[in-house]
C-alpha cells in the first residue's frame, strides 16, 4: 500500500502545492502583518508582533484560506483558458475570505490582502512546479521559511512578558 504522500496522483500533488504555498503565504502575511503591528504601543518587540500575527495567520490560511483554495480549484479546473480560469479562482478566493470583512473590516482588509498573496504564490508555483529544479527551489524556500516562521514564533513567545 502506498503512501499517500508518495503517490503521484494529481490530486495529490495538488494539495501537496497547496500546503505548499499555504506555508510561503503564512510567512509573507505574518510578515506583513507583524510590521504593520508592531507599531502599536501593545508590543514592545517585533518579536511579540510576529508571535501575535502568527497565532491568527497561520491558524487563518492553514484551516480556512487552503480549503477555500482547493475548491476554487475544484470550481475552476473545467475551464481551459487560463485567463478565465485564474479570474474564477481568484474571484472565489476573494470573495470567500471576503465574508470576514462582514465580522470585522480590518480583518476583512487583511484576509483579502492574504487571499489575494495565497493566489498570486499559487498560480506562480502552478506554472512552476513540473519544473523539477524549480520544484525543488519551491520546496527549499519552503521548509526555509517555515523554520524561520517557527523560530520567530518561539523568539516571540519567550519575549512576551508575563503578568
Amino acid at each position: 500500500m502506498k503512501l499517500l504522500l508518495f503517490h503521484k496522483g494529481r490530486k495529490t500533488v495538488m494539495i501537496l502545492r497547496k500546503v505548499l504555498v499555504a506555508i510561503l503565504t503564512s510567512f509573507f502575511v505574518i510578515l506583513f502583518g507583524s510590521t504593520y503591528i508592531s507599531s502599536w504601543d501593545m508590543f514592545q518587540t517585533f518579536y511579540e508582533a510576529w508571535f501575535f500575527a502568527s497565532l491568527f495567520a497561520v491558524t487563518g490560511i492553514l484551516f480556512y484560506l487552503l480549503p477555500v483554495s482547493v475548491l476554487a480549484e475544484f470550481i475552476s479546473r473545467k475551464y481551459t483558458n487560463s485567463i478565465v480560469r485564474g479570474g474564477i479562482s481568484l474571484a472565489v478566493h476573494i470573495a470567500l475570505v471576503a465574508l470576514f470583512g462582514l465580522w470585522d473590516a480590518n480583518l476583512g482588509y487583511i484576509a483579502v490582502f492574504a487571499a489575494f498573496g495565497f493566489f498570486v504564490i499559487d498560480e506562480l508555483t502552478r506554472n512552476f512546479y513540473d519544473i523539477p529544479l524549480m520544484k525543488k527551489l519551491i520546496v527549499f524556500s519552503t521548509i526555509a521559511t517555515g523554520l524561520i516562521t517557527v523560530c520567530l514564533m518561539i523568539i516571540g513567545f519567550m519575549s512576551t512578558p508575563t503578568s
